[in-house]
Order: structure tokens, then C-alpha cells, then sequence
């Protein structure tokens, strides 16, 4: 059981980055091309609140919006491209269940522009 189709309207793209060895020897996030992988999941993003952060140094928007989806394997940190725009997984997902099975994934995610 899960969310139907239809609830679902907008296809994303999703980026997970590689792990790569840095000069210290710790493993560290590799966005470049041949580490990364990416994969496509069909969802429903919703803004949840915005936010304007201006000061001297910085003029930024800042939005948090929930994503749901019936894809069950993102993780935090991923970066999700829909409609153009791309967000960041905050945060670990949430998975929500019924009593027989897994249904749907809600994750929280940001944009931040400026």
C-alpha cells in the first residue's frame, strides 16, 4: 500500500553523493561526476515555511518545504531537483507506516537561494 499515483504529480531527480578519501585521510562527500549517483522518484513538494535572511553580508531566501514520496530510500543530505529547483534533504526521512507495511516517505527539505 502506498500513496497513489495521482497524490504523486511532479518526477525529481535525486543526487547522492560519493565517498571519497580527503589529503587527511577521512571520507568526505564527492558531488563531482563519476562519484555521485542519481535516480528519479515521483513526488509531492509543499512549502512548508520561508524566510528571508538579510543582513550585511547576505541577502538569502530560505524556504523548508515536506516532500512525500513512495520511493523509501532517501536519505539525509541527498539533493532532490524538482520542477527546476533543487532542495536538500535536513534530516533524517521518515518513513510512515500502517499496521501491515511501510506506506510513504516524508522528508523535510530546504532551499536556500542568495
Amino acid at each position: 500500500m502506498s500513496l497513489p499515483a495521482r497524490l504523486l504529480p511532479t518526477v525529481a531527480t535525486v543526487t547522492r553523493p560519493g565517498q571519497v578519501l580527503d589529503r587527511y585521510g577521512s571520507l568526505v562527500d564527492d558531488w563531482g561526476y563519476g562519484y555521485a549517483t542519481t535516480f528519479t522518484i515521483l513526488c509531492r513538494v509543499q512549502q512548508v515555511t520561508r524566510d528571508e535572511q538579510d543582513d550585511e553580508t547576505r541577502d538569502a531566501a530560505i524556504g523548508t518545504h515536506l516532500l512525500l514520496t513512495n520511493t523509501l530510500t532517501l536519505a539525509a543530505g541527498d539533493r532532490v531537483t524538482a520542477a527546476g529547483t533543487t532542495y536538500e534533504v535536513d534530516g533524517p526521512p521518515a518513513i510512515v507506516q500502517t499496521a501491515a507495511a511501510d506506506h510513504h516517505l516524508e522528508a523535510t527539505v530546504r532551499l536556500v537561494a542568495g
